[in-house]
């Protein structure tokens, strides 16, 4: 799924993922005029894969006005996320 936002600065909530989901990615640009938080569901997290860093578990995103990230589910409850602007 692709999500261009447009509009001001906006909390979304990602969906809990199950080992039925893995493989499934969600695109989000921000072209908006404000960033974006992506929060998790009570049991899923995410994985921030930063470059030359050890992927750290965290409970939300913000993704700054003019950043890319993929959202990719690696196994149940467990969503790595990759990009710019995160």
């Amino acid at each position: 799924k692709r999500i261009i936002h447009t509009g001001g600065a906006v909390a979304y909530t990602m969906p809990d993922v199950g080992a039925g989901d893995v493989g499934k990615t969600w695109t989000i640009m921000n072209n908006g005029t404000g960033s974006l938080t992506i929060n998790r569901t009570t049991n899923s997290e995410f994985f921030e894969l930063v470059a030359g860093l050890t992927s750290s578990a965290t409970t939300s995103i913000t993704l700054v006005k003019g950043g890319a990230a993929e959202f990719i589910v690696q196994e149940a409850n467990k969503i790595v996320v990759v990009g710019s602007g995160i």
